[in-house]
């Protein structure tokens, strides 16, 4: 098959071939630098404050931010995929916009009247969901046009924010208030507000309530899916935010944001192919998703046994898994069962089985929940159990994710395997 893929290279026109080459080395740099910015600029900014605490507090009103997003969006990404680009119902473009449009507008108002609330970090979690949220969409939007260069750099638009409000602190020019995070954050929202959404409200008035009832309902379900999904595999923090200290979730932060480096490889596969998952038959799909797992495991592999090739190292990198050993083995097993749950999941996004999707799911998160409470009632539960219980239901819920699937006589072979296969080895080796 690789010969194959070769030959049919060598069969392309030199200029043709060199441009190939020359967008796709380009898109990897741009993405290895932008998703670098997004897993270091919080490091940067623990860094800066060199307060564990601070530090903690600030990545719970993100990751807080995070989850809130998910229902800050609607769901409209997704639907904007499934009906305008499959379906091809341009007609409803309009009421998509809308949707993004108006809640940046009326919380810009809220400030304005009540200055107060930017250092509110409830009220700066839920700017910065809201942010997250137009977000999303613009990469969303980039995707279907096949720019994959500005979806990279959408993609890291809060964190390359954070990197410049942090490099103010740094210098001196700032002094660190959460108040001026959320300004930062609030200005970006309407930056987008204004690119993406003014311009693209016009029709809106001609739209019947039969054009807009498919819309919120298969938005509200991919809501639902995102806040599910969110609540799984990000919400680490959440969670363990009612179990253990604000320095023991900054330590996780640090740890994951290093662990996430592995990730970086299935998401320039996700850029890459987002219109050939909606479109290419499921055995291509099947073969290239367990090439990107067994990549994945191979980084994961190599940062599992970092810790014994670098022992007496006194980098603080070096120095905090050192210190950690037990909770960095666990986020990276976590990081790489993320990847193979997030691969599946536009899977069912394309064939809308969100209905069963959210019903497997919802299942998954409360006895995830309920798991925590109940070991928490018999002993005080530590960083690395809320991980390893964590990536335990993340890895329970890729599997669940191909039951629905097989359903609808679609069975990905080969992912399955490779997702049992790093199960076990989770279960013997965390």
């Amino acid at each position: 098959m690789t010969l194959k893929w070769i030959a049919k290279i060598k069969q392309l026109p030199a200029n043709r071939y060199r441009s190939y080459i020359r967008a796709y080395i380009g898109l990897f740099f741009i993405y290895g630098v932008t998703k670098s910015i997004i897993y270091f600029a919080p490091l940067f900014l623990y860094s800066t404050l060199k307060d564990t605490a601070a530090f903690g507090a600030f990545e719970y009103s993100l990751n807080l931010g995070q989850t809130l997003a998910t229902v800050a969006g609607l769901g409209m990404h997704g639907a904007y995929t499934f009906f305008i680009y499959k379906q091809k119902k341009q007609q409803l473009k309009p009421l998509l916009h809308l949707v993004y449009l108006v809640p940046p507008l009326l919380l810009l108002l809220l400030v304005l009247a009540v200055p107060a609330l930017l250092e509110n970090t409830f009220t700066g979690s839920i700017i910065i969901g809201f942010a997250f949220a137009q977000q999303l969409f613009a990469v969303t939007f980039y995707k279907l046009q096949h720019q994959n260069i500005k979806a990279t750099i959408a993609d890291t638009g809060i964190y390359l924010l954070l990197f410049l409000f942090t490099a103010l602190i740094y210098s001196g020019i700032l002094d660190y208030r959460y108040s001026r995070w959320t300004v930062f954050v609030l200005a970006y929202l309407l930056l987008m507000n204004f690119r993406f959404h003014f311009r693209q409200i016009k029709g809106v008035r001609r739209l019947t309530r039969q054009d807009w009832k498919p819309v919120f309902r298969y938005g509200v379900y991919s809501t639902v899916v995102l806040l599910l999904v969110s609540l799984l595999t990000t919400s680490t923090r959440i969670f363990a935010e009612f179990f253990t200290s604000l320095e023991q979730i900054g330590v996780y932060s640090y740890l994951i944001r290093i662990a996430s480096v592995i990730i970086i490889f299935h998401r320039v596969i996700q850029t890459l192919f987002y219109t050939h998952i909606y479109t290419s038959p499921h055995q291509r799909l099947d073969r290239l998703f367990a090439i990107v797992l067994a990549a994945v495991l191979f980084f994961a592999a190599a940062g599992y046994f970092l810790p014994e090739l670098l022992k007496g190292a006194r980098y603080p990198l070096i120095v905090t898994i050192l210190h950690n050993r037990a909770l960095w083995h666990t986020v990276l097993f976590q990081a790489v069962l993320w990847t193979g749950f997030a691969l599946m999941d536009l899977v069912l996004y394309r064939e809308n089985l969100l209905g069963a999707y959210v019903k497997v799911l919802a299942m998954i998160v409360l006895l995830m929940a309920a798991t925590f409470w109940t070991v928490h009632l018999l002993y005080p539960l530590s960083m690395q159990q809320i991980t390893w219980i964590n990536a335990l239901f993340i890895g329970a819920a890729t599997l669940a994710q191909c039951s629905v699937l097989k359903r609808k006589g679609i069975y990905y072979k080969y992912t399955i395997g490779l997702q049992w296969i790093l199960l076990l080895c989770f279960l013997v080796m965390g």
